[in-house]
C-alpha cells in the first residue's frame, strides 16, 4: 500500500497564503477561451444531488450567495460524496490546469467571494459556514441568526450585521489546536462528530461556556468539509467510515493526511509552475514509515495524492494543458491549440506563471528509463530503454527547456526524421533541425510537435532503441517525467467502496477491502500500465476498444493502447486512446464485470487510490 505520511515542520500552509495582485483584462480573456474550449470538449458539468443534499441560491442581509446544504441524517456514502462534489463544482474558477479544476484568483480590491454551506444534524439543527471561494477558508458561522466570525475576517456589517461575534483565534490549524488543547491527530472525525459540531456550535454562545469546544469542532467542520473538497483522498477518508444508514464509525487524521493537508499550497504552486507538468522544485511528503516520497509530477499529483481543487498562483500560461484529449482529438486540434490559444496566452504579462526548466529522469515501459546509449554523446548515439539508476546517472537526465527542447549534458533528445520507425538520439542542439528537438509532454506522451509522432519503446526489453511512432497513447509510448521512478503499490478502490481485485488468471471485478489480501494490490507503472502485484507481467486491458468491452488482465508484452490509463481529477480511470473510463458494469458489483464507458460522473465510475 502506498502510504503519507508525517506532520511537517514548517508554518501551516495557511500561514503560506499571500493575495496575489488582481487579474489584468487580458487574463480574463485567455480564462473565458480556456472555458470555451473545455465545454466544447467534455460538455457541462453534471449536478450530483441525493435526498440529503441540496444547492439553493439563498440571501443574507440582502446580499446574494449560492448555498450548498448537507443533513447528517440518513448519511450514505453517496450523498457525502455528492455533497463534496458540489462544493468543488461552487469552488472551481470555471478553468483548469492539466485537467486539475482551478480556483479563483483573489481580488483584493473587491468584496470576499463567499459560499454558505449548511449543515444539518441528526434533528434538523443546522449552522451555516461562511467559505471563502477563493481558498475554500472557513471564516465564520452563523448560529441562531447571529454570525461568529474567526479573528482575521475582514468586517462586513451588510452581510454580518451588527453584532457578531469575534473569536480571539484564526482558522489556522496551529492557532485552532492551541485554543482547542489538542492536536488535530488526536480528534476524532467521522459523521458522527459532524453531527456533534453542528449541535455544539449551535448552543454555543459566549455568556454559556469557552471557546475551547468551538476551535475543536471548528477542526472537524475544516477537515470534512475544506479539506475533502481539495482532496479525493480525504474525502475516501471520511467514506470509508461511512457503513451504512445509522452506522458510522470515527477515525483521527493520519500523518498522510494531515501531510496532505499542509501540503495544499506547496502542490498547487508546483502544479502550475511546473513545465509540461514536470515540478521545478519536488513536494516532499513521507510514507508511514517516515521514509520521504518526492512529488515531482502532475500525474503523480493527481493518481496518489488525488488532489481536486488548485488554490489559484498565477495566470496560467497555455491552454492544451486544461484540456483532456483522446489521441484522435489531440491531433485534429493540437495545431490550431498550439498556434492559436498558446499565442494568445504569450500576451499575458506580469501575473503568468514562470516557466521552469527542471531536470528529471523519464521512465517510461516496463519502469526503465530513457537513456542515451554508454553515456558518450556523439551526435546520432540512440537513445535506449535502461535499468534506472541513481539520480546522478548523467546520461539518464533530462532538463525541460523552455524553447521545448528537452536535454541531457547539454545535447538535444532529437527525431532522426519525421517517418514512423526513425529512431531517437543526442545530438547538438546548434546543429540539428530545430524542428527536430522540439517536444511536447501530453498526459505521459512524448510527442514531436511538428510530426505529430511519439516516442515509443516497441520492446520491454532493457537496451531497446527508442523510435518515433504514430501516437495512439499505447502503453509502450507513455513516460512519466520524474525522479521517483518506482512504482507505486496502492488499492484501486471503486464502488461501494469495494477494492479492485483480480479474480484468476485474467478476470478482474470487485470485492471487499482486505488490506492483507494480495489480490488487490496495484502497482501503477510510469508507462500508465497497472499491474497486479501477485504478477507485474500481466496489465488491466480493455478488450476492445469498444464501448462496454470488458476489463481483463493481458501480458503486458503487447503494450497497447489498451493497457494505458490515467487516473483524472474528477475520479475517473480513463483511457487515452478511445476516451472511456472504467465503469462497474449496470453498479452491480455481483456481476464481477467492470467495463469501459462513456464519463457519466456517476458513482460506478469513481475510483480512488490509497494513502
Amino acid at each position: 500500500m502506498c502510504h503519507f505520511g508525517s506532520e511537517n515542520d514548517k508554518e501551516e500552509e495557511e500561514n503560506k497564503l499571500s493575495y496575489k495582485k488582481k487579474l489584468n483584462m487580458k487574463a480574463w480573456m485567455v480564462l473565458a477561451t480556456t472555458w470555451v474550449w473545455w465545454t466544447a470538449i467534455v460538455g457541462p458539468v453534471a449536478w450530483v444531488c441525493s435526498s440529503s443534499l441540496s444547492v439553493t441560491a439563498g440571501r443574507r442581509n440582502n446580499l446574494s450567495y449560492d448555498r450548498v446544504e448537507f443533513h447528517v441524517k440518513d448519511c450514505t456514502k453517496k450523498s457525502y460524496s455528492a455533497f463534496i462534489e458540489s462544493l468543488r463544482t461552487h469552488l472551481s474558477g470555471g478553468t483548469s490546469e492539466y485537467n486539475i479544476p482551478l480556483m479563483r484568483a483573489p481580488d483584493p480590491s473587491g468584496p470576499q467571494e463567499l459560499l454558505f454551506v449548511e449543515i444539518f444534524d441528526w434533528d434538523d439543527l443546522s449552522i451555516t459556514l461562511v467559505v471563502n471561494l477563493t481558498n475554500a477558508y472557513v471564516i465564520a458561522y452563523q448560529a441562531q441568526d447571529r454570525y461568529y466570525l474567526l479573528h482575521d475576517t475582514p468586517d462586513n456589517p451588510q452581510l454580518y450585521g451588527s453584532n457578531p461575534f469575534r473569536f480571539p483565534f484564526t482558522g489556522r490549524y496551529g492557532s485552532l489546536q492551541t485554543t482547542a488543547g489538542e492536536h488535530r491527530e488526536n480528534i476524532d472525525l467521522g459523521i458522527t462528530e459532524l453531527a456533534q459540531a453542528v449541535y455544539t456550535l449551535y448552543y454555543w454562545s459566549p455568556r454559556t461556556v469557552g471557546i475551547t469546544p468551538v476551535a475543536r469542532y471548528l477542526i472537524v467542520l475544516i477537515q470534512m468539509v475544506s479539506e475533502a473538497a481539495r482532496f479525493r483522498t480525504i474525502e475516501q477518508r471520511v467514506r470509508r467510515n461511512i457503513i451504512r444508514v445509522g452506522r458510522y464509525e470515527s477515525f483521527r487524521p493520519g500523518v498522510g493526511m494531515r501531510y496532505l493537508e499542509n501540503s495544499w499550497q506547496d502542490l498547487s504552486d508546483a502544479v502550475q509552475q511546473s513545465n509540461q507538468g514536470v515540478f521545478t522544485t519536488p513536494v516532499s511528503l513521507q510514507t508511514t514509515d517516515y521514509d520521504r516520497i518526492d512529488i515531482e509530477d502532475v500525474d503523480t499529483t493527481r493518481t496518489i495524492c488525488g488532489l481536486a481543487l488548485l488554490l489559484y498562483s498565477c495566470a496560467p500560461r497555455r491552454q492544451s494543458q486544461a484540456l483532456l484529449l483522446s489521441s484522435r482529438d489531440f491531433l485534429a486540434l493540437s495545431a490550431s491549440l498550439d498556434h492559436n490559444v498558446r499565442s494568445m496566452l504569450d500576451i499575458v504579462d506580469d501575473d503568468t506563471c514562470e516557466l521552469s526548466e527542471p531536470t528529471v529522469r523519464i521512465s517510461g515501459r516496463d519502469g526503465y528509463c530513457m537513456d542515451v546509449k554508454g553515456g558518450f554523446y556523439n551526435n546520432g548515439d540512440p537513445i535506449i530503454l535502461w535499468s534506472c539508476g541513481y539520480k546522478d546517472k548523467v546520461n539518464q537526465l533530462w532538463t525541460f527547456k523552455r524553447d521545448g527542447t528537452i536535454q541531457s549534458n547539454g545535447k538535444c533528445l532529437t527525431a532522426y526524421g519525421y517517418s514512423a520507425g526513425a529512431y531517437v538520439m543526442i545530438y547538438d542542439c546548434s546543429s540539428a533541425v530545430t524542428e527536430a528537438t522540439r517536444w511536447t509532454l501530453h498526459y505521459g506522451t512524448l510527442v514531436n510537435r511538428p510530426s505529430g509522432l511519439a516516442i515509443g519503446a516497441e520492446s520491454g526489453n532493457s537496451g531497446t532503441t527508442l523510435t518515433m511512432q504514430i501516437n495512439v497513447n499505447a502503453s509502450m509510448q507513455g513516460w512519466l517525467a520524474s525522479n521517483n521512478t518506482r512504482s507505486f503499490l496502492t488499492p484501486i478502490i471503486g464502488l461501494d467502496d469495494l477494492c479492485m481485485q483480480r479474480n484468476g488468471e485474467e478476470d478482474v471485478g470487485l470485492a471487499t477491502c482486505d488490506d492483507n489480501n494480495s489480490k488487490q494490490k496495484w502497482y501503477l507503472y510510469a508507462d500508465g500500465s497497472i499491474r497486479p502485484l501477485t504478477d507485474q507481467n500481466y496489465c488491466i486491458t480493455c478488450q476492445h476498444h469498444d464501448q462496454g468491452s470488458k476489463i481483463i488482465l493481458l501480458s503486458c508484452n503487447f503494450g497497447g493502447a489498451s493497457q494505458r490509463w490515467m487516473f483524472t481529477s474528477q475520479g475517473t480511470i480513463y483511457n487515452l486512446h478511445n476516451g472511456f473510463v472504467m465503469d462497474v458494469k449496470r453498479s452491480n458489483p455481483s456481476l464481477q464485470l467492470i467495463i469501459i464507458w462513456p464519463s457519466t460522473g456517476n458513482p460506478n465510475q469513481m475510483w480512488f487510490t490509497s494513502f
